[in-house]
């Protein structure tokens, strides 16, 4: 799949971003890559008036995939508890449940691929050592960033391989450029049973294929799916086509979303973090030092689920993010973490006029200052459509709201 879009996603993108939401504390993804999917997207978090364009609907198409790229040895813990009929989250980095396949499955057929060269089938991309007994390849490093987006409380695990002797492009520290070879794959379970994988693999230097390999209830295959799977196993949980993943991970000019400067390197990342890149002469342009989410411990909890659900995927001024045009920016630069008040976040959001309002208000901020209840993010961001209202935040990759963000935005709100 090409990198760039394509011109009927560029003239749809110069023609709506005015009204794209702002693709809030998603996990892809949310947009961020592919996950649980709702169709359509609405307004942005303020970025315009009126109803953007229908998406498509949930299941169903072609096209290249993913959701936020990339993980860790640790698997991110389930939801527990609710509220505002959204899931309260245990801590992201607790113990994995042990999942044993029922059996191994029939013997794996290496030789079948796609019409894009890519195996048909998840044990023959390289993640496993060993496919019948789960045993991940060394070269298939681990790593959890410091902030993850949601994905409607899934359970996640993320791993990088680089080829050998070679590094990622870090001269621009905010759009990092990988190698030829690179693959990320991106493991969701849900229940405790392993659902989908999705991989991200450069083919070229300007060609990522992205997909998604949906699990068998009994876990003994996982086969390529570019279709997508509507309520996996009756859960509620959605695996998006392949054709929804370039909606988020065209927000980087390399189409990477969650392996990045500063998730990799702010505290709580673990794993194959910034930190050990440079220590294996991985990078181009090691930094003088570790980047860190300016704020105490409330204003950085929500900085930084901003920028992994919002900012990576949307919210940016890079070149082909879907909100670029919007004036609403949530992504965390290397080069403006000197304070909150100087990030892209506090002066394009605090205090600034909101395009959407409530239906049947008015007064609406992006952000007003200690007041939520006239602040259109988390307003947005706390809901969850039912019959095509079109207001939920992020617009498409959950059914659920996050609550643990949601709090964490809000608590910051109520403190400015």
């Amino acid at each position: 799949m090409r990198r760039g879009p394509s011109k009927a996603q560029v003239g749809w993108r110069l023609g709506v971003v005015a009204f794209l939401p702002a693709v809030m504390l998603m996990g892809a993804g949310a947009l961020g890559a592919c996950s649980s999917s709702s169709g359509t997207t609405p307004d942005e978090s303020d970025d315009g008036d009126g109803n953007p364009p229908d998406l498509g609907t949930r299941g169903g198409n072609d096209g290249s995939p993913s959701n936020e790229a990339a993980t860790d040895a640790t698997i991110d813990a389930p939801s527990t508890g609710s509220d505002s009929g959204g899931d309260a989250r245990a801590p992201r980095d607790a113990a994995p449940d042990v999942v044993t396949p029922v059996d191994t499955g029939p013997p794996l057929d290496c030789t079948a691929v796609g019409p894009s060269g890519e195996a048909k089938e998840l044990g023959c991309t390289g993640l496993y050592a060993s496919w019948p007994d789960r045993t991940i390849a060394p070269s298939a490093r681990p790593f959890t960033p410091a902030f993850t987006s949601w994905s409607d409380g899934a359970q996640k695990a993320r791993y990088m391989y680089l080829p050998p002797g070679t590094k990622i492009d870090t001269s621009n520290m905010d759009e990092w450029r990988f190698p030829v070879g690179t693959k990320i794959w991106k493991e969701f379970r849900v229940g405790g049973l392993r659902a989908e994988t999705r991989m991200l693999w450069k083919k070229t230097n300007s060609d990522w294929y992205r997909t998604t390999y949906v699990w068998s209830r009994d876990q003994s295959s996982a086969t390529e799916n570019t279709a997508g799977v509507v309520n996996i196993w009756n859960t509620g949980y959605d695996v998006v086509p392949q054709s929804d993943c370039t909606l988020c991970h065209n927000g980087h000019l390399d189409g990477v979303l969650g392996f990045e400067a500063i998730g990799l390197s702010a505290s709580g990342a673990s794993g194959f973090t910034l930190s050990a890149l440079v220590s294996e002469q991985r990078v181009t342009d090691p930094p003088a030092s570790a980047y860190e989410v300016p704020g105490d411990a409330t204003e950085r909890a929500a900085l930084g689920s901003l920028h992994a659900n919002c900012g990576n995927a949307c919210h940016s001024n890079s070149n082909y993010a879907l909100a670029k045009d919007s004036g609403l920016f949530m992504r965390l630069r290397t080069n403006n973490l000197g304070s909150v008040t100087a990030t892209d976040t506090y002066t394009t959001a605090v205090g600034v006029a909101s395009k959407f309002q409530p239906p049947g208000q008015t007064g609406y901020l992006r952000i007003k200052p200690n007041d939520v209840a006239h602040s259109t993010i988390p307003y947005r961001d706390g809901y969850r459509d039912t019959s095509g209202e079109r207001i939920q935040m992020p617009p498409l990759g959950t059914h659920k709201v996050d609550t643990a963000a949601l709090n964490a935005v809000k608590a910051w709100i109520t403190a400015l």
